[in-house]
């Protein structure tokens, strides 16, 4: 997401024949967006690369589940509970 606005800040900075600082505060007020989501973009991608990486090195334990791993589900439960005004769950 941060990547095509980037690209739209840009193109439209070229237009315009301002750097993309002046675009930003005249479109939008903010001149420093475009480090901001440029910064952003490295932090997404830096997220990206690290779950890629948990997940490449735990594959799911097809005994437990693959959504919830230290999880026991009980197939009667409804998961629908009131809570009333003592503040406790009920059934």
């Amino acid at each position: 997401m941060s990547e095509s606005i980037i690209s739209l800040i840009e193109a439209q900075s070229v237009r315009f024949g301002w750097t993309q600082k002046t675009f930003c505060l005249r479109a939008i007020g903010n001149a420093r967006l475009p480090e901001r989501l440029k910064r952003r973009a490295e932090y997404d991608e830096e997220i990206r690369s690290r779950i890629l990486s948990f997940v490449a090195s735990n594959p799911p334990d097809l005994d437990m589940g693959a959504d919830t791993p230290h999880a026991t589900v009980n197939p009667n439960d409804s998961g629908d509970y009131a809570t009333k005004t003592d503040g406790n769950r009920h059934e």
